[in-house]
């Protein structure tokens, strides 16, 4: 039998049905490995590849999300994880940012929450789309001039 060429492709047009790039804090990944599998984890990280604006936003963190998440001893809607991320936009990866177990913690203390806002904002310096512009700018035209 041979192969045949297939007759069309398709790659949706819609950006939220493409998954953005998943980026983990150190602190993330130490508390998920406690939390999840490796099988789990990949799980979780698909999901918010996807579903990236389904978690509620969280009031004075500037803009990171809550997502709950079921574990393998989940008993309900108290137990299992609660995941916090921020999601910035389709043009910078998605960052895991916490996790920890529903029966252990409700929600961020206001000092998490002070010290999560400069994060957000700091994570949307980095990614702003005209600061990187700008940037580089700065180095073609140094490049033009041959300054290293």
């Amino acid at each position: 039998m041979a192969l045949e060429e297939p007759k069309s492709f398709r790659v949706s047009d819609d950006p939220k049905k493409i998954p953005v790039s998943v980026a983990e804090m150190p602190s993330f990944t130490r508390e998920a490995k406690k939390l999840f599998d490796a099988e789990e984890l990949e799980r979780l990280r698909d999901h918010a590849a996807m579903f990236r604006e389904l978690g509620p936003v969280m009031r004075d963190t500037g803009g990171l999300r809550k997502l709950r998440w079921a574990t393998d001893n989940n008993k309900g809607k108290s137990h299992g994880a609660r995941i916090v991320y921020f999601y910035g936009g389709d043009h910078m990866p998605l960052y895991l940012i916490a996790v920890y177990p529903k029966s252990k913690k409700a929600t961020l203390s206001g000092a998490e929450k002070k010290a999560a806002k400069k994060m957000v904002e700091a994570l949307k310096r980095a990614y702003d789309p005209e600061q990187r512009r700008r940037s580089l700018r700065v180095v073609s035209g140094s490049l033009k001039r041959g300054v290293k």
